[in-house]
């Protein structure tokens, strides 16, 4: 029964660097604040926040419920998980010579429309979400 503050404790601090690392979403917000207006880098925050909202939507209209009733499909989306997350980690260390390219893509990439679709996809495919 003694050990279990100290479980609590290293569990508690493991999330709070977890929750103090930056994540896609805020480097793709301090990107787009760095090569273009903060009108744009707004839109990307509003694209963030509802694309956010489309997860709390899927959650409650019982995305939990189907994934226990379809176990298959469960495993299916873990897999899928982690081979995108695997793909993720092999590009970061094999591409480590490349220098950093902070433009956002063509001419119309500065515009917050362009930038709140950015923001808003960038959330739906983040795997932490």
């Amino acid at each position: 029964m003694t050990e279990s503050p100290a479980a609590l404790l290293t569990i508690a601090g493991a999330i709070l660097v977890g929750a103090m690392s930056p994540g896609p979403s805020f480097i793709m917000i301090v990107r787009t604040a760095v090569v273009s207006s903060r009108l744009s880098a707004l839109s990307a925050a509003a694209g963030m926040g509802v694309g956010c909202m489309i997860f709390s939507v899927i959650a409650l209209a019982g995305l939990h419920s189907l994934l226990e009733l379809v176990p298959w499909l469960y495993a299916v989306l873990k897999t899928a998980g982690g081979v995108y997350l695997l793909w993720l980690g092999c590009g970061m260390l094999f591409r480590t010579g490349d220098s950093l390219d902070l433009s956002l893509g063509g001419e119309n990439a500065h515009r917050p429309g362009r930038a709140f679709l950015t923001g808003m996809a960038t959330q739906l495919s983040n795997p932490n979400t």
